[in-house]
This record gives C-alpha cells, sequence and structure tokens, in this order.
C-alpha cells in the first residue's frame, strides 16, 4: 500500500527533498486492560470429561451448560452472568470444583385435597418461577406429578421435584450447603396469584423460612488456585474479577492467599472477587466485612434478594465485568439486578446503608417499578496490617481502576526496545533506539498519564502527576532503573452536599 501524503504531489518530478510533518495518535487499545472473569463453582458428576480444577474458556451460559451440567452450582451463576462479558475483552474462565462426599439440601412440597375448581398454582424454586394448572376432580397425587413434570421441564432450574402420594421432595441438583440457599414459594406474586389458585386444594412448604435444609459439606477452591507446593497456579493470565461463591471461612481464606499472591510485583496480576449473602440479618450483615477485610474480596448483601447467594454474588461479578468493557473507573451504583426480590420490605434508611458502605458490605435499593438496584459497592477492608483503621482500599471501583492503571504501565514496558534494552544515562548520546536512559521511562510514564489516564477520567490534577514522576538507575543494580510517581485518582461521584443559606 502506497503512503499517503498531504501536502507533497504525486506528480512532483524536479529534484528535492520534501519533508512533510503528520501527527499519529498513538494507539491506546493495547493498554485497556481486557476483562477476564473467573467462574468458580461445582459441576455435575455425570459430566466425567471434566477436568477437574482446571480452567476452561466458556462462551455462553449454554456452553457452560453442556460441559458442566445445566442446573449445577457452576450454571447456575453462569445464567447471571450478562451474556456480552462472555465475548468482551478476555472472556469467561469456568473453574469446575468436583463435589465431596456431602448431602444435597432438600425441602417438601406437601399438596393436599382435591380440586372442586379450576385454577393455576405459582412456586418460584430459588427464583425460577414455575406454574401449574389445575382441573375440577385433581387429586393432591396428579396435581404433585404435575409440579414433578413442571420443574423437570425447567432445563436450568437448581432443583428436582420428584413426587410421592402428593408430596414433592424438591432437592438441589448439588451437594453442600449452597443448596440451602434455594428459597421455595407458593404463589410469590402475592393476593394476585392467590386468587387464581384452585379451591379445595392446600399446599404447605416444610422448612419455616420457605429454604432448602440440611445440605452439607462443601468442596475446596484451593487446588484452582495454587499448586501441591502452594505456589500460584493461574499462570500469567489477567484474571480481573472471579465468582465467590463460597462464603466459609477456609474458602474465603484460599481467595484472600490467591489475590495476594497475585498482587505482589513480581506478578503483577491483582484481582478481586465478589461474594454475597441473603440469610442474615441486618446486623449480622454489619458485622461480616470485618471478618474478611481483604484489599481484593467485596461482598454484597440483601436478604430480600430470593435467588441463591450465589447467583447474585455471580450477577455483581458480571455486571463489574461488563462496566469493566466499558470504563474501568465509571460507578456501578444504580445498574439493575435481575432476580427475583420480595418487593414488600422497605428500602433501609440513609443512614443504615451508609454504616453498610463505611463498614465494608456493599448494598442495594429497590426502585419505584420493584427493581432491585446496586448502590455502593465496597471492598472488605477497613483495618490495616496494625490494626488502625483504614480507607486506602474501600471500594470496588477504586480497585479495578487500579488494576487497569498497572496494566496500562505494563503493557507500555513490554515494548521490544525495552524488553532488549540497555541502559545509559541521561546524558548519553547514542545512535541505537534501545538505549534506554531514565528519562525515556519518565517520558513514556507522562505519555501514558497524559494520553490515557488524563484523557479517560482516570486521574485527576494531570500536571502534578507528571511533576511527581522521577526516574534513576539504581545504585546498586546498573541493569535496573527504578521510577515512581504520585496518582490522584479520579474517585466515584457519590455524595453532592449543598448548603442552602436564606435571608430572613
Amino acid at each position: 500500500m502506497p503512503i499517503q501524503f498531504n501536502n507533497v504531489s504525486q506528480s512532483v518530478r524536479a529534484s528535492h527533498v520534501y519533508i512533510e510533518l503528520a501527527g499519529v495518535k498513538r494507539s491506546l487499545a493495547s493498554l485497556f486492560i481486557p476483562p477476564i472473569g473467573g467462574l468458580v463453582g461445582q459441576y455435575d458428576p455425570l459430566k466425567t470429561s471434566v477436568v477437574d480444577y482446571e480452567p476452561v474458556r466458556v462462551l455462553s451460559s449454554d456452553d457452560v451448560g453442556n460441559k458442566f451440567g445445566f442446573g449445577s452450582h457452576i450454571h447456575r451463576q453462569a445464567v447471571k452472568l450478562p451474556p456480552s462479558v462472555y465475548l468482551q475483552g478476555g472472556g469467561i474462565y469456568a473453574f469446575p470444583i468436583p463435589e465431596e462426599a456431602g448431602t444435597a439440601a432438600t425441602a417438601n412440597i406437601t399438596i393436599v385435597g382435591t380440586a372442586t375448581s379450576a385454577g393455576t398454582i405459582f412456586f418460584s424454586l430459588g427464583g425460577v418461577k414455575v406454574q401449574i394448572g389445575v382441573a375440577i376432580g385433581d387429586d393432591q397425587t396428579v396435581v404433585a406429578n404435575n409440579l414433578d413434570t413442571a420443574v423437570a421441564a425447567e432445563r436450568d432450574i437448581a432443583v428436582l421435584a420428584p413426587n410421592t402420594l402428593g408430596v414433592c421432595a424438591v432437592t438441589a441438583k448439588f451437594k453442600g450447603t449452597a443448596g440451602n440457599q434455594i428459597l421455595l414459594k407458593v404463589n410469590p406474586g402475592g393476593e394476585v396469584q392467590e386468587l387464581q389458585n384452585p379451591a379445595g386444594i392446600t399446599v404447605t412448604i416444610s422448612t419455616v423460612d420457605g429454604y432448602l435444609a440440611t445440605g452439607a459439606t462443601d468442596p475446596s477452591v484451593e487446588d484452582a488456585f495454587f499448586n501441591t507446593d502452594g505456589t500460584d497456579k493461574l499462570g500469567d493470565r489477567w484474571y480481573t474479577a472471579f465468582t465467590m461463591p463460597f462464603t466459609d471461612a477456609t474458602n474465603i481464606a484460599f481467595y484472600k492467599a490467591m489475590a495476594i499472591k497475585r498482587a505482589d510485583p513480581a506478578v503483577n496480576r491483582m484481582t478481586s472477587s465478589y461474594g454475597a449473602y441473603v440469610q442474615k440479618t441486618y446486623a449480622q450483615a454489619l458485622a461480616l466485612p470485618a471478618t474478611i477485610n481483604s484489599k481484593h474480596i467485596g461482598i454484597i448483601w440483601d436478604d430480600r434478594y430470593e435467588a441463591p447467594a450465589f447467583e447474585m454474588a455471580a450477577e455483581l461479578t458480571g455486571i463489574i465485568l461488563d462496566e469493566l468493557n466499558k470504563a474501568p473507573n465509571r460507578p456501578y451504583k444504580t445498574l439493575p439486578l435481575s432476580g427475583q426480590v420480595n418487593i414488600v420490605p422497605t428500602n433501609r434508611r440513609i443512614d443504615e446503608n451508609d454504616a453498610l458502605f463505611r463498614a465494608g458490605m456493599s448494598y442495594c435499593n429497590i426502585d419505584t417499578s420493584g427493581t432491585m438496584r446496586l448502590g455502593d459497592v465496597a471492598l472488605t477492608y477497613r483495618t490495616n496490617d496494625s490494626g488502625g483503621a483504614t480507607e486506602e482500599w474501600f471500594d470496588a471501583v477504586s480497585s479495578h481502576n487500579r488494576q487497569a492503571k498497572a496494566y496500562s504501565i505494563e503493557q507500555i514496558f513490554l515494548a521490544d526496545k525495552f524488553q532488549r534494552g540497555v541502559v545509559t544515562d541521561n546524558d548519553a548520546v547514542t545512535a541505537v533506539n534501545f538505549a534506554i536512559a531514565p528519562k525515556d521511562v519518565v517520558s513514556e510514564i507522562t505519555k501514558l498519564i497524559q494520553d490515557l489516564w488524563g484523557t479517560y477520567s482516570w486521574s485527576k490534577n494531570i500536571d502534578d502527576i507528571i511533576k511527581s514522576i522521577t526516574a534513576e538507575i539504581n545504585s546498586g543494580n546498573n541493569s535496573r532503573i527504578d521510577s515512581e510517581l504520585i496518582d490522584d485518582e479520579a474517585r466515584a461521584l457519590r455524595i453532592i452536599a449543598i448548603r442552602y443559606a436564606y435571608l430572613y
């Protein structure tokens, strides 16, 4: 392809040297971090070809279902991820965790009587809605069989409901305590649905709170993150966010240890993980972040969310990954969650949400249409290593902004001239482009801050940041250039305070 000139005509023939100046903006595309999600969860043990703990690139929730089982623990999380995140950025990698020899959670739906009028009965099973038609004369066995059939027809649902003489033993498709998060409701839409129920039929759920129970023995994520000698197993791939579906202390400790190793300067693969809680009181939720206290773990709580907590965690993770494909520094508040919610309890007071966020807990609000929307998304880190209070790692937006910046800096210095460069001093006169002086490092960082961090509002007070940049040859190792800068982060807008003064 011929070189295109703007001011030098192709028709000139007389001898002359033409110099045309053309400013060409450097492409920034390679400096944006491509979000990669880690989807962690148990798979259907009937999928015998699965290699335990080994990450597999997946292209959709259906792909997850095909590989690991529809309605499985990992698939139920996959359906909560926005379809776009599978194909944008670096995509999604599924980490299949094998079940332990535990117990699947269960609860009974008992149907009694014979219908004296036709109608419809509505159910919510783990947030998935199922309805069955009832004809006059249908007895409890017929109605229960219809429920069993309707549940089995829901490919993506997390439970089965086999019927025995009018009693459907609703059972999670996976073992462990995660099944205890599956909520059963009859007529979840309230009076509007109750009025459509057939006369003569009664329906009861065996547990007081409606949740499945007796699920026991969770697996460990350790072998997904670490080799047998305890070293990092995740390699060079830059996972930006993981789902954290297991929130027992042992598994949280593995997530914390993994993130610490990934954040090491020699690795520079900072990541975050997100968990959730739905079966906690406000007081319990307020106390949870202190039990985790990690720069790299965020948790969310809302007792009005009627899908399992691990699905809520996946939904939050998916929203963050989706937003990172657009802008790594934009807040997530007001973005909607798709899960079924109980809109009867009112929103918490502002001071209550403020206390949650200050404690390190993310929260939600429900709008007038009944849609649950994210509030502020927190990190759990509130106490430093010395035991003092800190706001150094306060919220998820700032964490992912720093993650994006670390990635952009690394990409600058992966260029060939730095990979095969030699160190020289600032005053050296050289004819080769691989001679790297401290001033060259300053120049590259300066351009990065001007063109990317400033242009896209990742930072503020750009001139002050640039003034802070220093670089020098390390006095003890002449193959090393040390550099420093002081960033002034552009933080999420959360509060506008106006003092309205009036004359009297």
